[in-house]
């Protein structure tokens, strides 16, 4: 018996529970559904998958806020899935214990390239393709083929309110606020 054999033997020994596990915890899970490894999923009560899903190994699902994926949709290793993000217009810097939820909507038939990153918000229509190391941050067409430019600036920070908070030392994590409490804001 090879080293590949005995490694094989343990993974299905170790993720095979986990995966059985995991599937029942979730919202809804479809028939053929495939895990390919370790993956972390922050909220499985929040998370429907079609079927003949397929997610690889290292995948990290923040899903709060609510995800929904498409039947024979393909997500490859190390995607990132957002369905919230901190509030950073609120009262404290860098950003307030209020969690915006914002589901993410992911179609049939689609394939999600290695290394992607999907913000809260976001749909990917049925049939669309999106690139590896893509940062999806809008709407993809259905039957799209998306892939990354380079770095660009999307928005400022009020500076007023920004120096406002921090000549007042209104910090998330302070003395009056340890550890930082969160409080979550639906806007779907």
């Amino acid at each position: 018996m090879t080293i590949f054999h005995v490694l094989s033997c343990v993974k299905r020994l170790v993720f095979t529970p986990y995966h059985r596990w995991l599937k029942s915890s979730l919202k809804s899970c479809g028939t053929d559904v495939f895990f390919g490894g370790w993956l972390r999923i922050s909220d499985p009560g929040k998370v429907e998958l079609g079927d003949r899903v397929s997610i690889g190994n290292n995948a990290f699902i923040s899903s709060e806020g609510g995800l929904s994926v498409g039947d024979n949709t393909r997500i490859a290793p190390n995607v990132v899935i957002y369905t919230y993000n901190h509030n950073c217009v609120g009262d404290l810097l860098p950003h307030d214990e209020k969690l915006l939820l914002k589901p993410v909507r992911i179609g049939r038939n689609v394939w999600i390239g290695s290394n992607v990153k999907l913000v809260p918000g976001v749909t990917v229509g049925d049939g669309a393709v999106v690139g590896m190391g893509t940062v999806v941050t809008g709407d993809v067409p259905p039957l799209a083929v998306v892939g990354n430019q380079r770095m660009r600036v999307i928005n400022h920070r009020d500076e007023k309110h920004y120096n406002e908070l921090d000549n007042a030392h209104r910090y998330m994590w302070t003395d009056s606020n340890p550890g930082g409490k969160w409080k979550h804001v639906n806007q779907e």
